[in-house]
């Protein structure tokens, strides 16, 4: 009886550990392929879809290909910034980072993690993983399939 437990154990931790490096991969080649949009953002085709001094909205294409969305808001008391990363057509990697007018310090900063349009890895401002089973990652889930579908959309008109 101990070695059916002992082997059950094991083999529960087993499959942790490697759903765990699979995520840490799957993380890594996403930064990789948001690093290589960025280093060729110059090379895409800019959309502006609307530009004041208060914000904007950048669309960037590689032929038809959607590569990367940009937002900028300026509020009253944030700067706010959030980029969508975009690979073969599917949304893989979002950040937002929410900055203080007043200090320049960085109040809320999250990163999201995507693969075929669903969400694995949330991190919020702390660094730390949320939670998957949280309302937060599950309305994050939600509204990132929502809003890249609408991305999507959107640049396929430009």
């Amino acid at each position: 009886m101990k070695r059916i437990i002992l082997t059950i154990v094991t083999v529960f931790c087993l499959t942790i550990g490697i759903k765990a490096q699979t995520e840490q991969e799957q993380m890594i080649t996403i930064d990789k392929q948001k690093t290589e949009i960025k280093n060729a953002i110059n090379t895409y085709r800019k959309v502006v879809r609307f530009k004041d001094s208060l914000s904007y909205k950048y669309v960037y294409l590689k032929n038809k290909d959607l590569q990367m969305v940009n937002i900028w808001v300026k509020t009253d008391s944030l700067n706010k910034d959030v980029e969508w990363y975009f690979v073969n057509g599917k949304l893989v990697y979002s950040e937002q980072i929410w900055k203080s007018i007043k200090t320049n310090k960085v109040v809320d900063h999250k990163q999201f993690y995507l693969n075929d349009d669903k969400l694995f890895v949330g991190i919020g401002t702390n660094g730390k993983r949320i939670d998957p089973a949280s309302k937060e990652f599950k309305e994050a889930m939600e509204g990132l399939a929502k809003y890249a579908e609408h991305l999507r959309d959107e640049a396929s008109h430009l």
